[in-house]
Order: structure tokens, then sequence, then C-alpha cells
């Protein structure tokens, strides 16, 4: 708003007051696993809006990392795509994968209040730990950040990174989450 007013003497006074409103977002995030059967089980993530945050474009980004001597196929990513970490080449579902560290990315739109739900699902295939100490397949939530952080400030996500396993050895198991 802007007001002017004539002063003693026709001096001129002006003021002008301008009001600025920002958008502040906070989110929280949780990472477990499930085992449906010996051989199947998904890392599950969830990433939920404080109470008072305004409905946010996110980016989330999810790594697994798969030991060698566990062959794994992916059979779902939900609506997130996925790459190798070491080519950048796209990670095909169904298909053989030992070895390799697999970066996930999701878009979404949090609402207020809301949680966005994902689940990367796989099949072990082949595992060499039947008689040794069981493998470790990894999932880490490593980042969540606005897809554009000119309009709203991010206060901060929590925990991050954060870490779950699923066991691999004679049968499949998850540690959820894991200790940092």
């Amino acid at each position: 708003s802007s007001t002017t007013t004539a002063g003693p003497g026709g001096a001129v006074n002006a003021t002008t007051t301008t009001e600025i409103s920002v958008e502040v977002v906070a989110f929280t995030n949780t990472a477990t696993c499930n085992i449906t059967d010996t051989s199947n089980g998904a890392f599950n993530i969830g990433i939920a809006s404080t109470p008072n945050s305004a409905m946010s474009d996110i980016v989330i980004t999810d790594t697994i990392d798969i030991p060698s001597n566990v062959t794994v196929q992916f059979t779902g990513l939900g609506s997130c795509s996925a790459v190798f970490a070491d080519d950048g080449q796209p990670v095909p579902l169904n298909a053989d994968i030992t070895a390799r560290s697999i970066i996930i990315t999701c878009l979404a739109t949090l609402p207020p209040n809301g949680t966005m739900n994902y689940a990367f699902a796989l099949r072990v295939v082949a595992t060499a730990s039947f008689t040794t100490e069981p493998l470790s397949i990894v999932n880490t939530i490593q980042n969540v950040e606005l897809q554009d952080p000119s309009l709203q400030v991010l206060l901060g996500v929590t925990p991050l990174p954060l870490v779950t396993d699923m066991e691999v050895g004679g049968a499949a198991s998850c540690n959820q989450p894991c200790p940092q």
C-alpha cells in the first residue's frame, strides 16, 4: 500500500508498505521393508508433510545397493524412475541385476498434511549366501527436496538419510529401520 501526504511548506511525505507471503514446509519420512514370500519383497518409503505445510511438488532420491553374490529382479518401481548409478542407464524390470547401485527418483505432489508412499518390489533370484553370513540389499532415502525451491522454503526433512536393509541368506528378512 502507498500513501502520500502534503507536509508543512508543501513537502511531500510518502510511505510504501509491501507485504510478502512465503510458504514454509517441512517433511518427515519412513522406510521399511517387507517380505511376501521366501524370494519376493519390497522396500517401502513414505514422505509426509508436517502439520500446516502447504501442498508441495517434491523430488525424492533413493538408492538401493545390491551386493555381489546376490541377483535380483525389480518387479515394480511404482511411479518412480530408476537408473544404474555407474552408467545412468534405465533399470529394466524383470531382468537379472547383480552387484549394482540403483538411483531411484520419484516426482510427487505432496498434499497439505498428506503422505506419499512408494514400493520398490524385487525378487531374489539367486544368492551365494545360503551357507555363509547373510548379505544385505541396502535401501537409503538420500534426499527429499522441492522441485522449485523459489516457490517455498523447506525447513527440513527428518530423518535423512534413512536406511533399511533386506538380509538375503537361506531366506530373506528385514531390518527396519537400520540403526545409524
